[in-house]
C-alpha cells in the first residue's frame, strides 16, 4: 500500500462527501474501499429502518468491509462530526475520514468545512484499526 493509494482514497472520500453536502446539509456515514487491483468500490448495507442511528450505520459499514477484507487493500470510513472549540464552545462542522490500510498504520483526517461546502485545512492523527482489527 503506497501513500499515493491512501491519498487517492482520501480524495475520493472527501470529494464524495463534498458532493453529498452540496445537495443537502448533514451526512450519513459512508465507506469506500480500494480493492487489491486498485478499483474504488462502496459497500452496500441494509440498515433495516428508514432513519437508523449513525452508530448503527457505522457498525454495518465495518461489518460489510470485514466480510470482504481479503479482497481489499485499504478503506475509508467517512462521517460528519462537530468540532467544539475549547475557547468558547463554538461548533464547527467537519468531515472525519478514518483511513485504514491492510498493511501500515491507520490515520484519521479531520477536515472542517463551511457551508457550500468549502473544505478547509485538514489535520491528521493516528487512527485505530476496525476492519483489520486483530480482535475482530
Amino acid at each position: 500500500m503506497s501513500d499515493d493509494d491512501l491519498d487517492r482514497l482520501f480524495l475520493a472520500g472527501a470529494e464524495t462527501a463534498a458532493r453529498r453536502l452540496a445537495v443537502r446539509p448533514g451526512l450519513y456515514p459512508f465507506a469506500l474501499a480500494m480493492t487489491v487491483d486498485g478499483r474504488l468500490v462502496a459497500p452496500g448495507i441494509e440498515p433495516g429502518e428508514e432513519r437508523p442511528a449513525v452508530e448503527r450505520v457505522q457498525e454495518l459499514l465495518v461489518e460489510a468491509l470485514r466480510a470482504v477484507r481479503d479482497d481489499l487493500r485499504a478503506v475509508v470510513l467517512v462521517s460528519d462530526v462537530r468540532l467544539v472549540s475549547e475557547a468558547d464552545g463554538a461548533e464547527t462542522p467537519a468531515l472525519l475520514l478514518e483511513l485504514e490500510p491492510r498493511d501500515g498504520d491507520p490515520v484519521v483526517v479531520t477536515v472542517p468545512y463551511a457551508p457550500g461546502p468549502e473544505l478547509q485545512q485538514p489535520t491528521r492523527a493516528a487512527g485505530r484499526r476496525s476492519v483489520w482489527d486483530p480482535a475482530g
